[in-house]
């Protein structure tokens, strides 16, 4: 989820990675600090440790989730990787060529979805912040990029119970690919908006 302040990229890389590389299930997957004035979801789901996946696997996966699943669609030459935790947050990671899955450095393109009570609040909070960038999305949605997390963009929906966190190495990728609607719901729950 979105996080505040002070609190780096490194903080939210570092939880990440211990989701990816943590295939030891007897140790639970530290949970990100939610942002003020909202609580995360609870859902219990099947964990899936870091895997390739083909795109219908992913599909399936994402359906079975009680929250929508968000991706950037279909690329060619990348190998999808998912990772789910027990609480619903749902990584997408597209693997290129040459890639160990779980993978801790970040250096591969992710879209995470967070299941997260007021997430569409969090996100305007954030948006409204002096040196974030809001950006409008269709059907009232919001994003924001914050100068502190150049790679980084979230978004939510109004009413939406989920959060998605779009994260790129390459300079200006998550901003034009949250920007020109490539990231949507892959399936799972109902997307409040499409």
């Amino acid at each position: 989820p979105l996080l505040h302040g002070t609190r780096s990229l490194g903080v939210l890389a570092a939880a990440l990675a211990y989701v990816f590389v943590g295939s030891d299930d007897s140790t639970p997957a530290p949970t990100p600090p939610p942002p003020a004035a909202s609580k995360p979801l609870r859902p219990t789901v099947s964990a899936i440790t870091a895997r390739v996946v083909s795109g219908p696997e992913l599909k399936a996966a994402a359906a079975s989730s009680s929250h929508p699943v968000y991706w950037a669609g279909p690329r060619p030459g990348v190998r999808y990787e998912l990772t789910r935790a027990t609480d619903g947050r749902t990584y997408v990671r597209y693997l290129t060529p040459g890639a160990v899955v779980g993978d801790t450095a970040s250096r591969y393109l992710v879209i995470a979805t967070y299941p997260q009570a007021g997430a569409f609040n969090a996100v305007s909070a954030e948006a409204a912040k002096p040196g974030n960038t809001r950006i409008d999305l269709p059907a009232g949605g919001l994003a924001v990029a914050a100068p502190g997390r150049p790679q980084a963009v979230y978004l939510s929906y109004p009413g939406a119970d989920y959060q998605v966190e779009v994260f790129s190495p390459k300079p200006g990728e998550a901003r034009r690919l949250v920007s020109n609607g490539s990231v949507r719901p892959l399936g799972g729950g109902t997307p409040v908006a499409t």
